[in-house]
C-alpha cells in the first residue's frame, strides 16, 4: 500500500535553531497524535532550514493532517524567517 510522506521546509531565524529543535522535541506527542500518522521526524538541513517529515498510510490522511500542521507551525512563529512550505509526496517509510 502507498504510502504519503509530507515534508515541511522550516525557515529559521539566524542564531534560533536550537530554540526551534526545544519546540519541536516539546511537540512530538502532540503530533504524534495526529490521526493516522505513523512517523516522525526532522532532518537539519543548514543552519537556518530544517525539514520536518511526517509519515501517513495514504495521501488523503496527511492533507487531512494539514491543518493541525499549520496550527502547530503556527506556534513557532517567534522562530520562522519565512512561512512554513509544506508538500505531500508519495513514498515508503522502512523500519528495521
Amino acid at each position: 500500500m502507498p504510502k504519503a510522506i509530507s515534508r515541511t521546509v522550516l525557515t529559521i531565524k539566524d542564531g534560533m535553531m536550537d530554540e526551534a529543535r526545544e519546540f519541536g522535541e516539546s511537540k512530538k506527542d502532540v503530533i504524534l497524535r495526529i490521526p493516522k500518522i505513523v512517523g516522525l521526524g526532522w532532518l537539519i538541513l543548514s543552519e537556518t532550514q530544517m525539514a520536518v517529515v511526517g509519515v501517513y498510510e495514504n495521501e488523503q490522511d496527511a492533507v487531512s493532517a494539514g491543518p493541525k500542521a499549520s496550527e502547530i507551525f503556527s506556534e513557532m512563529a517567534e522562530f520562522l524567517a519565512a512561512p512554513p512550505e509544506r508538500n505531500i509526496y508519495e513514498g515508503e517509510w522502512f523500519y528495521s
